[in-house]
């Protein structure tokens, strides 16, 4: 009977993969051959048990807790597939909508990972409509029996939002007739989607997230769970399943870290382009009521009353004006700055299209005008060295911030210096963030009760510390000295050992010596040292000192994740030197790419820091991801 099976099988498959699909599936996408699915009832090297049933849901099994998992919904409308697929290998199930969904092709992908546990999904959504489009994507399980608590993986209990580092949450059944947990991840994180969760009755959670895709592309959603025993949570790996996606489909998965949302620069111009709003073919005027006018705006030049005096700018300058009504406007120039004020005397005025009596610019209508054929700000303009902004929305662009001396206060000390020295500074949910030029990134408070900025359009200016919001600087940060501190919270320090000697366990230490101290206990650190060797035991005084941007930090051990060395002996030269060779891990020539692979390993251990900071930023291809993971002699 077994060899009737396989004969079977082997005959069925080359008929039923030439099928058509539904145009935008996956297999269109990939080219990928695919067989029909065996779905069913599915069990790990854990001694978990999965039933995957049609439309990619995980059906009940037994006694277990959960009735029905992972049920995908688009605006309230139900996911659907006629004819589940699989890989010839059987690694991955693979669900193509049998209908659009609000304008997308919709494609599930489900890979059990038996040794790890986890359940892994990648949904697809192919626009297939000639417009944009954003929709709820909703995620809904329901378990049979009462939810006992459900906490994010940062101990937040029943979170409306996942927020901060929080990247997942863990289900805890109320009776105890069930030994599982059941363990999501939802997203990772800075990314553009992430997701918000409740729970409808006690027995079903929801997750929902926003998912904006352009009209003929694509954009990816993944998520996934473990179960696992209350004693020994198995937490599943965002940045694992990420690592195994084509890099394209990675950079558009939504509740991923995205490039541009990482980096404050595009963060930031990305915000200006949103800000302007909508951006017709023609000059517009939007008044209340959604009446809109095209036409031609009259005149040369728009005034603004501001704290500092009468402001005039040219209409060529000019992207929108927004006036509230009550003689209060802003106004959004080319160069990304945003203006509040009193819209004054002699400002231009608009001409419709369709003729009639023009619109005078002098606050006593509420209106909105925006300038037609403006392309979004994708660089950052000329002699523009940082944008300023402020808690009232204004935005303002510098063009020396090293003439403002700033000082800021972190729980580890305090630091001086300049805002050229300074790549990003921002409140976020109500806590200061600072980011040095040279890397180091924590909470630290600003010592000045105002700073005096030189601003391109307005000379200097005053502003009060608790009306500036956010910082940042034209130039990208450039990570500098031989030790990175990884503290808590994500917070980290670089700078250098600030003490000659490192008592651990009895033994003092050179600093020279160590490549790498990591906090094992509330008392204990693991030193594992550049020429092999290791100590472990309490770390002296319980306190370590490093000098950062010219002053030093004092930090507790509470507060330390690890300390790593970036290199014994290692010059700007030769960190140049490895940088280089590691950009040449992805040259489309496999010679270039072996010769980099071999010079990079006759550096030895002096270039592992190196090797570990390029491997931990991201976005590399899978060929270069492989090669510095040989290096390091490691799987990570």
């Amino acid at each position: 009977m077994t060899l009737a099976r396989i004969w079977i099988a082997v005959w069925v498959v080359p008929v039923l993969a030439e099928e058509p699909r539904l145009a935008g599936s996956w297999g269109d996408l990939h080219g990928e051959p695919l067989v029909p699915a065996v779905l069913g009832m599915w069990t790990d090297l854990t001694g978990s048990a999965w039933n995957v049933q049609d439309h990619a849901v995980l059906g009940r099994i037994g006694a277990g807790m959960m009735n029905a998992g992972e049920a995908l919904f688009i605006e309230n409308e139900p996911f659907a597939c006629d004819a589940p697929l699989m890989t010839r290998d059987g690694a991955e199930w693979v669900f193509p909508s049998n209908r659009l969904l609000h304008g997308l092709a919709v494609t599930r992908r489900v890979r059990l990972d038996r040794q790890a546990g986890t359940v892994r999904y990648l949904e697809a959504f192919r626009n297939l409509s000639a417009g944009a489009l954003t929709v709820t994507v909703e995620l809904r399980t329901q378990y049979n029996g009462n939810i006992g608590e459900w906490r994010s993986d940062r101990g937040t209990l029943s979170p409306v939002t996942l927020g901060g580092d929080e990247e997942g949450i863990v289900v805890q059944p109320a009776s105890a007739n069930h030994d599982r947990l059941f363990v999501y991840a939802l997203c990772r994180g800075t990314c553009a989607s992430r997701p918000a969760l409740s729970a409808p009755s006690r027995f079903a959670l929801h997750v929902r997230y926003q998912i904006s895709v352009p009209a003929g592309e694509s954009a990816f959603l993944l998520h996934g769970l473990a179960q696992t025993p209350p004693g020994s949570p198995r937490h599943p790996s965002m940045a694992d399943w990420s690592e195994e996606l084509p890099s394209g489909e990675r950079e558009r998965v939504v509740n991923l870290p995205s490039p541009q949302l990482d980096d404050a620069r595009s963060r930031l111009l990305a915000a200006v382009t949103a800000e302007w709003g909508e951006l017709p073919g023609e000059d517009t005027l939007f008044l209340p009521g959604q009446s809109r006018l095209p036409g031609q705006v009259r005149g040369e030049q728009i005034v603004l009353g501001t704290p500092w005096g009468a402001r005039r700018w040219t209409v060529d300058k000019v992207v929108a004006l927004e006036v509230s009504g009550e003689g209060k406007a802003r106004l959004f120039l080319r160069n990304g700055e945003v203006w509040r004020g009193e819209l004054g005397a002699g400002s231009a005025r608009f001409a419709p299209a369709s003729g009639g009596g023009e619109v005078a610019f002098d606050g006593t209508r509420e209106l909105r005008w925006v300038r037609g054929q403006v392309s979004g700000l994708k660089e950052w303009p000329a002699g523009v060295e940082g944008y300023l902004e402020t808690q009232d929305g204004q935005r303002f662009v510098l063009s020396s911030p090293g003439g403002c001396q700033v000082s800021f206060t972190s729980h580890w000390g305090a630091w001086k210096g300049t805002l050229d020295e300074v790549d990003e500074f921002v409140w976020r949910e109500g806590d200061p963030w600072l980011t040095r030029r040279d890397g180091s990134r924590s909470r630290a408070f600003p010592g000045e009760e105002s700073w005096t900025v030189e601003t391109r359009e307005a000379g200097p200016i005053t502003l009060p510390l608790n009306r500036i919001r956010r910082f940042v600087h034209r130039l990208a940060r450039v990570p500098a000295g031989s030790i990175e501190a990884r503290l808590r919270d994500g917070e980290r320090l670089m700078g250098e050992w600030s003490t000659g000697g490192i008592e651990v366990q009895g033994v003092v230490l050179k600093p020279s010596a160590i490549r790498e101290l990591r906090r094992v206990g509330d008392d204990s650190v693991r030193v594992t040292l550049w020429d092999g060797g290791e100590v472990n035991g309490p770390l002296g005084g319980g306190v370590v000192s490093l000098v950062s941007g010219g002053q030093e930090f004092r930090f507790g051990l509470g507060d330390l994740e690890v300390m790593i060395s970036r290199g014994p002996g290692l010059s700007e030269e030769d960190r140049a030197a490895i940088a280089a060779e590691v950009a040449r891990l992805g040259d489309p020539q496999w010679e270039t790419r072996e010769a980099a692979t071999r010079r990079l390993a006759a550096w030895g251990v002096r270039a592992r820091a190196e090797l570990s900071a390029a491997l931990d930023s991201g976005g590399l291809e899978p060929e270069v991801r492989h090669r510095l993971r040989r290096l390091l002699g490691e799987e990570r």
